[in-house]
Order: C-alpha cells, then sequence, then structure tokens
C-alpha cells in the first residue's frame, strides 16, 4: 500500500509540474524544489550527488536503512557514459570516492525498479535550465553497470 501511494504522489507532483509550466523545462532544481515543497511538503533533488534518494523520507517509507530512490541528475558534463534519448535515457552506476554512498543510490535506484516507481529525470549542467522528465527504469546492466530508464511522457 504504501508503495502505491509513493506512485501515485510522484504521478501528482510531474503532472502538477507539468501544469506549472516548471517540467518539462526546469529553471532549477531550487525552483522546482521550492514548488513540490509548498504544495506537496517535499522535494525532489537535493545536494550534487546524481542520485537523490531522500533518506531521512525515504528509509521511513520503506522500513529499512536503504530508502528509494526519488530522482537523478544526469550532468551533460559529466566523466559518466550517460545517454539520452527522446524515449529512453542510459544512466551509469555511481563510481566515486564515497562508496558506501554509492552502494546505497544504487540499490536504491533497483528498489524502484522492483517495486515499479517512477523516477523524476533532470538532465542538463550543473548551473541553468534543465531538462525535467519522468521514467521507468526498464531494465539493468550490472556487468556495464548502467540502467536503462524508459520516459513516460504526460497526456492531457
Amino acid at each position: 500500500m504504501v508503495i502505491k501511494q509513493e506512485i501515485q504522489l510522484r504521478n501528482n507532483i510531474f503532472t502538477s509540474l507539468i501544469s506549472n509550466n516548471l517540467a518539462p523545462i526546469a529553471r532549477s532544481r531550487a525552483n522546482v524544489n521550492s514548488f513540490t515543497k509548498k504544495n506537496f511538503g517535499i522535494e525532489i533533488h537535493k545536494g550534487e550527488r546524481g542520485v537523490w534518494r531522500d533518506s531521512k523520507r525515504t528509509t521511513r517509507l520503506m522500513g529499512n536503512q536503504i530508502g528509494i530512490a526519488v530522482s537523478i541528475h544526469s550532468v551533460s558534463e559529466s566523466q559518466y557514459a550517460d545517454e539520452h534519448a527522446l524515449e529512453s535515457i542510459r544512466y551509469s552506476f555511481p563510481q566515486t570516492k564515497a562508496i558506501t554512498h554509492d552502494v546505497r543510490e544504487i540499490e536504491a535506484v533497483n528498489i524502484a525498479f522492483k517495486y515499479e516507481v517512477p523516477l523524476f529525470i533532470f538532465v542538463g549542467p550543473k548551473g541553468g535550465d534543465k531538462i525535467l522528465r519522468k521514467g521507468l527504469i526498464s531494465s539493468i546492466d550490472k556487468q556495464e553497470q548502467f540502467w536503462t530508464i524508459q520516459v513516460i511522457n504526460e497526456k492531457f
């Protein structure tokens, strides 16, 4: 039941972002977070890491120490081999010096895959406008270390 509520919340947030002209072009994550915090009581991406799992909220939600991924930010000038197309995104596993964080983020994204929970997807440079979409992970390639995320196109 908790998973269904989280999926519905994310769908409602994205629909609201579109209807308020905050997606698919987002001026900044801070602008989007201000809107979602005011209207839904949560933020959808914070910090400089590519995967955000809102650990305080989602660990309580999932009843574990990992939580569930909320969003990814694919930075266009990154060292990662991310690929962006209209219908899908290939997103690389994090590989930083903070190995414990990486492991938790990877597992949190894998949990989103397992329960078919949509992710918010930010694509763009660290500063400036970004493309904001919603997607579902369609596959995991553990050997090559990437997820394939299918973009969900909203129909009104």
